[in-house]
């Protein structure tokens, strides 16, 4: 990987973690010995459909490696090392196989049947405000796990979302911006809402020493170990509620994430008729156009 990819300013952290993930599995291949300007599109094609097929690696992680190693090349052509870039002559979709499950919104049924489930499970109903506020709210779940008492003021009925909290390597937490601009914005929230955060906050056990991340502290959420809860905290327990309904229950509750809860309050708005352009702006994803 050149240098001049390596020094870029303003990378995020997971993002250089991914590179030097890349790099890692790059020292133990033979592939990653080969010299740059003899690699053609076609060993760069099968390269990746040996690391599905042989390895195991899901399409995401391919994806991933891919998009590194193409940005690599990249470099390698803008500074004449080599005349083309193979990882960027054919389609992923031409090299392997699309193997990552649909993060399709729930129906009102299977939201229900969820959401039941876990307010009546006595080991699983403690989550059962958490998965609430995320479901009706739309909110990352990195951008919930970062949440402060200083974010949400319960007197206006919003929060404020201007950071989130993501986890790289063990125990390591960094605090760090929204995914983008656009993600720096206030939330209305429901009465229903506001009450859940009421017994959120009231449930919570005071650490005897409030964690600090970059200088964040009163971190709503935390494990029992009194530590800000990261993402997969929350995939896990989703994880486990499934297995355990699906377990009792004929009918099976399909593959759910933090992200189809939060894709499940996005197309219920949307099929609710919401303007457009509030929805980006609630869900993050632009700059808002008009005050909510």
């Amino acid at each position: 990987m050149s240098e001049r990819r390596r020094d870029r300013k303003g990378v995020r952290l997971t993002t250089r973690t991914g590179y030097k993930t890349v790099c890692t599995m790059l020292a133990k291949e033979p592939f990653g010995a080969r010299k740059i300007g003899s690699v053609t599109a076609k060993e760069a094609k099968d390269f990746l459909t040996y690391l599905q097929t042989e390895k195991g690696y899901s399409y995401s992680s391919v994806h991933t490696i891919r998009g590194v190693l193409r940005g690599a090349f990249k470099e390698a052509v803008f500074n004449g090392w080599t005349l083309q870039n193979p990882f960027g002559e054919f389609s992923l979709k031409d090299a392997i196989e699309n193997d990552s499950g649909k993060r399709d919104a729930m129906d009102q049924e299977t939201e229900k049947k969820l959401m039941d489930f876990i307010k009546e499970d006595k080991h699983f109903s403690p989550y059962y405000d958490a998965f609430y506020i995320l479901l009706h709210t739309g909110m990352r779940v990195s951008e919930f796990c970062g949440l402060t008492f200083d974010d949400v003021d319960l007197d206006r009925k919003e929060i404020r979302i201007d950071h989130q909290l993501m986890r790289v390597g063990v125990n390591v937490y960094c605090e760090m911006n929204t995914k983008t601009k656009a993600g720096m914005r206030v939330l209305p929230i429901s009465d229903d809402v506001c009450d859940a955060f009421r017994r959120l906050i009231e449930s919570r056990v005071k650490p005897e020493t409030e964690p600090e991340v970059d200088g964040f502290k009163g971190f709503i959420c935390l494990d029992k170990d009194g530590r800000p809860t990261v993402a997969l905290h929350w995939e896990h327990r989703l994880t486990a509620i499934r297995k355990k309904y699906n377990a009792h229950y004929k009918e099976p509750l399909p593959h759910i994430t933090p992200h189809v809860l939060r894709h499940t309050y996005c197309t219920r708005q949307a099929l609710n008729g919401m303007n457009p352009k509030i929805l980006q702006y609630l869900m993050g994803c632009c700059v808002p156009v008009a005050r909510v």
